[in-house]
């Protein structure tokens, strides 16, 4: 199977699931030439209800989701400790906190999947910030006994979607700038080589005329 069979094999499967629309996502993307990295920091859970237990289920899930959707994908991903101060830096945060001033079992949610610069923050936390090449981050308010699902539950779903947008983004952008390429036609970089040598040439000859008419100079 070819590169390119590969690519639209993993592009097609991730359509046919039904997370994102056929013209791509709509999430802020640029994720050309990138292949993104993740290290012990990448990942950041908080459940406010839920305490330790909940962290380390939806930790261990979410860290599952990362492998299977990005291999499933054929996304190019690596595992560094630490990873480099480098624009692919994969970051995915979901903290849940207790929202009983809503309702009494409702949740507000933040949750960001994020690739740009691996960058420290004054809290300490590593992030990708600036968001640069990936950009999904969303805050809202959950209520459990509406929806009838924990949010320990269904929160990682959300997570688990914007992974799948974001393997999406890496094959647009990536399949975008090789029909880029592929437009420009193969001698145009041989004639600008060709053209700049003479303009080189040109403009030697012209700022050196005593050299000129002088076969037995040095």
């Amino acid at each position: 199977m070819t590169r390119w069979s590969v690519a639209w094999s993993a592009l097609a499967a991730l359509l046919v699931g039904g997370v994102v629309h056929p013209h791509g996502t709509t999430i802020p993307h640029d994720l050309a030439g990138l292949r993104l990295c993740v290290d012990d920091d990448s990942l950041e859970v908080a459940f406010e209800r839920g305490g330790e237990a909940a962290r380390v289920a939806v930790t261990q899930r979410l860290e599952r989701a990362l492998e299977q959707v990005l291999g499933a994908a054929a996304v190019p991903w690596r595992r560094e400790d630490p990873c480099p101060d480098a624009d692919g830096y994969l970051s995915v945060s979901l903290v849940v906190e207790d929202a009983s001033w809503f309702a009494p079992r409702a949740s507000a949610y933040t949750l960001t999947v994020q690739v740009g610069p691996r960058t420290r923050g004054p809290d300490g936390a590593v992030r990708a910030l600036p968001p640069s090449a990936f950009d999904l981050s969303v805050m809202e308010v959950f209520d459990e006994r509406a929806v009838g699902v924990p949010a320990v539950v269904f929160l990682p779903r959300y997570v688990e979607a914007g992974l799948r947008d974001l393997s999406v983004s890496w094959w647009e952008d990536h399949l975008d700038a090789a029909a880029a390429a592929q437009a420009t036609p193969a001698w145009l970089p041989w004639l600008g080589g060709a053209l700049a040598a003479c303009v080189a040439s040109l403009t030697w000859w012209r700022l050196h005329p005593s050299r000129r008419g002088r076969p037995g100079g040095p």
